[in-house]
């Protein structure tokens, strides 16, 4: 798909979220990853001659430290890969994004998850200036959407990427050593801007597109999804880069599969409960060299 690119790391992402009727419909997502050099399926080796889950033969044209930011609405504070985990390795374990309230909207601001990938021993090749490739690949494996037999009508199922959105960004003055500042400073700079469907300056995309209503709904779900930046010579600096992936929930999805699963938000019932369960097979950044 990019000529010269070079795959550094593959990623596993796993998810569930449930809808529950609790004064109102709560949309919650739980993300697993697996993005450290030593745990997951990839290897960090210049020269993989093994075979197995995620092991492929190629060169590491960098390394990559990732850390996940979500901002605790509750206790007011910012939680990070390495806050729960006594670890030096950037390991990320179970986290939570802030729960999606269809009914309550207001109490959606601080939903998105923040991923930092710091790139770091850049080849020199990439160190001029290129585009930053990240892909992020659907388990295929698992339907598309559910089917209505007795409405003929294609319905949103329930797997994460029915519901959510990958946004690609950079920015050299967000990052902070501070977790909380930054990010608020990536989420400021992001937040009304993707809420509004407005891209100017990163690149964003959904797996699952959605037309038509009742039996004339069509539904398509892609098998990957590219989100590439270009950077320059300047955005390097002593062979390192930031770059941030923002996980939001895309509200038109959202409002879709409330449609598809029958879930009422004008009433008061209280127990309905979907879960969605992981569909996104794994992420793998590359560079594109400059032409």
């Amino acid at each position: 798909m990019f000529e010269n690119a070079t795959k550094i790391q593959k990623k596993k992402l796993f998810g569930s979220f449930a809808a529950t009727a609790l004064l109102g419909i709560i949309v919650t997502l739980t993300l697993v990853m697996y993005l450290n050099f030593t745990l997951g399926w990839f290897s960090n080796n210049r020269n993989v001659t093994g075979s197995g889950m995620g092991v492929r033969i190629e060169s590491i044209d960098a390394e990559a430290d990732y850390t996940v930011y979500i901002y605790n609405a509750k206790e007011q504070r910012v939680e990070y890969t390495g806050d729960s985990y006594p670890t030096d390795d950037p390991e990320i374990g179970d986290f939570k994004m802030q729960v999606h309230d269809v009914i309550f909207k207001s109490r959606n601001r601080y939903t998105p998850a923040v991923v930092r990938i710091h790139l770091s021993n850049i080849k020199e090749e990439y160190r001029g200036g290129g585009t930053l490739n990240i892909t992020l690949t659907r388990d295929t494996s698992k339907a598309a959407y559910d089917y209505d037999e007795s409405t003929e009508t294609q319905m949103l199922n329930e797997y994460s990427t029915s519901v959510l959105r990958f946004t690609l960004a950079r920015d050299s003055s967000w990052y902070s050593s501070n977790a909380k500042t930054l990010y608020f400073n990536l989420d400021a700079a992001l937040y009304n801007n993707i809420l509004a469907g407005i891209y100017t300056g990163v690149k964003s995309d959904v797996f699952t597109e959605v037309t038509g209503t009742g039996a004339g709904t069509e539904i398509t779900k892609a098998e990957s999804i590219v989100l590439s930046l270009a950077y320059t010579a300047s955005d390097v600096v002593n062979g390192e880069m930031d770059a941030y992936l923002y996980i939001t929930y895309d509200q038109e999805l959202v409002d879709k599969f409330e449609q598809s699963s029958g879930i009422d938000t004008t009433g008061t019932t209280v127990g309905k409960i979907s879960t969605m369960a992981d569909d996104i097979d794994e992420i793998v950044v590359s560079f594109s060299a400059q032409s």
